[in-house]
């Protein structure tokens, strides 16, 4: 009876090809990061002129928020707890007759 092997002999790669296949990997995805970001801040700064940079800063960290969170969504835990934070630093002060109640104060 002949038994089927495990791992099949095509698929038996010596380590210097994988270790090559990684580093064209590598590259290739360099070389699209490059021409992204040079393509990419032209028209970064030409919208900031036009719309006002600081408004351009944050649609590009949601952008960067929102694919860290799709990648690992952990991520927006983290960003919950740091926004959550972040915001209780400056409690909303509601004064109540004769006292001051500080909303999501710690």
């Amino acid at each position: 009876m002949r038994t089927q092997p495990i791992i099949a002999e095509e698929l038996v790669a010596d380590i210097p090809a994988l270790l090559t296949k990684q580093r064209r990997s590598d590259l290739l995805l360099f070389i699209g990061i490059f021409i992204m970001v040079i393509s990419i801040t032209p028209l970064l700064v030409l919208s900031g002129m036009a719309i006002g940079f600081g408004l351009v800063v944050g649609m590009v960290a949601v952008l960067i928020i929102a694919a860290l969170v799709i990648r690992r969504p952990v991520t927006g835990f983290y960003m919950l707890a740091v926004c959550v934070v972040l915001i209780d630093q400056a409690p909303l002060l509601t004064p109540v007759l004769t006292d001051r109640l500080y909303i999501f104060y710690w």
